[in-house]
């Protein structure tokens, strides 16, 4: 029952997640055209919105493991070492901050 649980609340939370890049595509008001046009606009400009959008990804799930594992260090200190947590969330936070760097260049330079 417990791995029933886990599996729905990390698989519906993943499947959620993976819907973020996409979300990067649709950032304006202009619809189905204006996100057809971005994309056809140039290929380095659609990769940069896509990594942008994995950076996130890849950071938000970063967070979530090194909450899993700093649960799991909680339960048993000897498994899991108090570094390995604090890894996971300082790398989670540098791939979110990552994917902004774009907007705080824009705002440093006008």
């Amino acid at each position: 029952m417990k791995k029933v649980k886990y599996f729905l609340i990390y698989g519906m939370t993943y499947g959620a997640l993976s819907l973020l890049p996409l979300l990067s595509y649709a950032e304006d008001d202009d619809g189905l055209g204006g996100m057809a046009q971005r994309l056809a606009g140039g290929p380095l400009e659609g990769l940069y919105s896509f990594m942008r959008g994995v950076c996130l990804l890849v950071g938000i799930v970063l967070l979530m493991v090194a909450v899993n594992k700093y649960q799991r260090h909680r339960m048993n200190e000897q498994e899991v070492p108090i570094s390995t947590p604090i890894v996971y969330a300082i790398l989670g936070a540098v791939m979110i901050l990552l994917s902004f760097v774009h907007k705080l260049i824009e705002m440093s330079s006008s």
